[in-house]
């Protein structure tokens, strides 16, 4: 069993964004699971039930210009659950499955959580390998609007997600043959032949439909017309190899999705996407660095707004972890896109940087302490946006924010 408590103050401002307004605010969210484990562990289930109190008090608004009406505190629940089973295990043929379900409520509120509220959610799914191969294969669908409100659009999303992969690695790790006079051949390196195999290679695939359940109904309760009801789907395929070497590794990923638009009004609106990502690691004793370039392209076919978007990424990161000294972490990364209007030829640009910088305090906290996972770190982070439109002009933000992380799991 475990349990955990977060309590946050947020001032008023933190966090402003153009063209939104970010009010103080006050969040409680107390929550607790219990674990099973049956049949030597073959078997697991794990329920967890949380409860959040939510507010946005007059005394943390009083500076918020646009004004704040405190309509005093929300509560709402939230639980999971989840069924893990280990179907075969055996010296070559491994199968698991797994099952859940969870469902949060509309006014379920979580500052620093990624749980979204007014949701609903089934996934189901499996894993399996065998020698060098191995397959995952699983399904999720949600709903919002749980409480079925008859003004609220319930849309209704069904991910289908796929992976195959294959461990290469001992193909390039092959002892050497030896030659007609006993000596051996060196083994793999950089620029030997085997070297030029991948460690691995992952396949991947997704298709994702989202669709509306109370199309009638939601129209005669709102204003809602035909062309506001989702119906898409979206398509995407990929493909990554990986290369493993003594003091770092590389990586390069191509992938390409298509998305179909079926709404009224919008069946024209698809779009192909296409990208690449490339990225070098490289490690010694007690550093580690990280270099990442990308490149993207979005093709937008809607004959009124037919368009072409360039992305270009590119990321360093560098991390330093001395005996007797916190482990110290700096990066950043810069983003440009540029869309391109195919039917008037018109262009914006968008350039986006942001750097971090972090110390991590975890080895500092005493030895009876770390089989609960402690974490203290000082993260400050800064960033710079902006936009250069041929109607609008320029436009953008900067923002800085210094940020204390610190925990235990139970």
């Amino acid at each position: 069993m475990f349990g955990s408590l977060f309590d946050a103050t947020r001032p008023v401002g933190q966090s402003f964004n153009i063209a939104t307004v970010d009010e103080g605010e006050k969040n409680t969210v107390v929550g607790t699971g219990v674990r099973v484990d049956m049949w030597e562990n073959r078997i697991a289930l794990q329920s967890e039930i949380a409860r959040s109190r939510y507010a946005n008090p007059e005394s943390l608004n009083f500076l918020n210009e646009f004004g704040s009406t405190d309509i005093g505190p929300t509560f709402g629940n939230a639980q999971t659950h989840r069924l893990d089973a280990s179907v075969w295990q055996g010296d070559e043929l491994q199968v698991n499955a797994f099952g859940g379900y969870s469902i949060v409520d509309p006014l379920f509120n979580a500052i620093e959580s990624f749980t979204s509220a007014d949701r609903e959610t089934w996934e189901y799914g499996a894993t399996a390998s065998w020698d060098i191969v191995s397959l995952s294969l699983s399904r999720t669908i949600f709903d919002n609007n749980v409480d079925d409100t008859p003004n609220i659009l319930t849309t209704r999303q069904r991910s289908t997600l796929g992976n195959m992969s294959f461990d290469l690695e001992g193909f390039r790790s092959a002892e050497p043959e030896p030659t007609a006079d006993g000596q051996a051949l060196p083994e793999a390196g950089w620029f030997d032949a085997l070297a030029i195999i991948p460690s691995s290679v992952s396949l991947n695939a997704s298709d994702e439909r989202v669709e509306s359940l109370n199309s009638a109904i939601a129209a005669a309760n709102s204003s809602l017309n035909g062309s506001e009801f989702p119906n898409t789907r979206n398509v995407a395929a990929g493909i990554g190899f990986l290369w493993i070497w003594a003091n770092g590794d590389t990586s390069v990923n191509f992938s390409r999705s298509i998305f179909d638009t079926r709404q009224i009004g919008r069946e024209t609106a698809d779009t192909v996407d296409s990208f690449v990502d490339l990225s070098q690691t490289f490690r010694g004793d007690v550093w580690s660095s990280q270099t990442r370039l990308a490149y993207g392209r979005s093709y937008n076919k809607d004959v009124t707004t037919e368009s072409v978007t360039y992305r270009y990424e590119a990321g360093q990161s560098f991390t330093l972890d001395l005996e007797d000294w916190p482990t110290a972490s700096v990066g950043g990364d810069v983003q440009i896109e540029k869309p391109t209007s195919i039917v008037d030829g018109n262009s914006s640009l968008s350039n986006t940087w942001q750097a971090n910088a972090s110390l991590e305090f975890s080895k500092y906290f005493p030895t009876s302490l770390q089989d609960y996972s402690p974490s203290l770190a000082l993260v400050f982070g800064i960033s710079d946006s902006d936009r250069r439109d041929p109607f609008f002009g320029k436009t953008g933000f900067y923002e800085y924010n210094f940020t204390i992380v610190s925990g235990f799991r139970f």
